[in-house]
């Protein structure tokens, strides 16, 4: 569904704030918590985040979704775990170009500052949906596959072959003669 590239948004500037834990103090009970220019670095640097972005005028599914994160804030915000989230492309034009937004709305999951993954679902998805993709996610536990263009890895599966290539580089291989 999200035409996004891998990307981090480190380059987006926002103010200096020495909260230590503000995404305990952002992420409320039953809210939808609203991102933006100023916010988005800050508060998406720890933790983990279910992200709606969207261009407004929204469309009448793109609206519909908006009121299903509404009701998945209600009920998964206050196991805090994650937080559910949103940003309005309007008012964060840096942003949404850095991430090369196109769909409206997209969905990102994203932890400790990094775009983990798209949420890739029917034009119309239901709050069981998303609630699988987050119950997913935090299974995954860092072990998450990411589709990039053809590609599938593991991240997992990337940590194993650079640990075998430098066991291979550093340790003799014995060779019968």
């Amino acid at each position: 569904m999200a035409a996004v590239k891998d990307s981090n948004v480190d380059d987006v500037v926002v103010g200096d704030d020495d909260d230590d834990d503000p995404v305990s103090e952002a992420c409320k009970h039953d809210e939808v918590l609203q991102l933006n220019t100023n916010n988005f670095n800050l508060l998406t640097h720890t933790g983990k985040f279910f992200i709606m972005i969207f261009k407004p005028p929204l469309s009448y599914m793109a609206d519909q979704a908006k009121l299903k994160w509404v009701r998945l804030a209600r009920e998964l915000n206050a196991k805090g775990t994650i937080c559910i989230s949103d940003l309005d492309c309007s008012k964060s034009i840096e942003i949404c170009h850095h991430l090369q937004i196109r769909p409206s709305p997209t969905f990102l999951w994203y932890e400790n500052g990094r775009k983990v993954r798209a949420y890739d679902a029917e034009p119309d998805p239901e709050l069981e949906h998303f609630k699988s993709f987050v119950e997913k996610m935090i299974a995954s536990n860092g072990t998450f596959i990411e589709k990039s263009g053809a590609r599938t890895r593991s991240y997992l599966t990337m940590n194993l072959i650079t640990l075998a290539l430098y066991l291979a580089i550093k340790l003799p291989i014995l060779v019968p003669n």
